[in-house]
């Protein structure tokens, strides 16, 4: 058995509360979960995925990247 897969597996068995979402022309927050004890954002720009995570898995991930960036 591949190695590879086997890891992906495990990390696969560690992620909760996948959600999936759809924007205007598929722009915008398109998935979040929670790994461990932080929560996944994945967005889907004009130049490609972007992802960011946040510390706390209890927060909310915002609806558009542009709004994460400014309040950093």
């Amino acid at each position: 058995m591949n190695s590879n897969i086997g890891s992906f597996e495990r990390k696969k068995d560690l992620i909760k509360n996948e959600k999936t979402f759809s924007g205007p022309m598929g722009m915008g927050l398109s998935k979040s979960y929670e790994l461990k004890k932080k929560k996944i954002c994945i967005y889907n720009t004009i130049n490609g995925q972007e992802k960011i995570i946040l510390d706390d898995k209890e927060n909310f991930c915002p609806k558009n990247l542009k709004n994460q960036i400014k309040e950093n």
